[in-house]
């Protein structure tokens, strides 16, 4: 009786060139939606998952809110410019 060989696995570069994957669109239509989703896949479809790395900006995750700036101190009133006084001559 000969014993079922299991196949090496394919690695998620090879398997992405091979189908020409648009891999956004893959993982819509899959509906995978994190990093550990597609572990999870790539574990049942005898794939080598890619590196987190690789994948660092196709799962966006929830960003921390900004800091609220704080209220800047009010700005001081223009100074207006001394007027010149003309010089009077005592001799005059």
């Amino acid at each position: 009786m000969q014993r079922y060989k299991k196949p090496k696995p394919m690695g998620w570069h090879v398997f992405v060139g091979r189908r020409q994957l648009d891999v956004i669109g893959w993982l819509a239509a899959n509906d995978i939606k994190s990093y550990d989703v597609l572990v999870e896949w790539c574990e049942d479809n005898n794939v080598v998952p890619p590196s987190p790395y690789d994948m660092k900006g196709v799962f966006v995750t929830k960003r921390k809110p900004r800091p609220q700036p704080q209220p800047q101190r009010p700005k001081a009133p223009k100074r207006t410019p001394l007027k010149r006084v003309e010089k009077v001559d005592p001799e005059a």
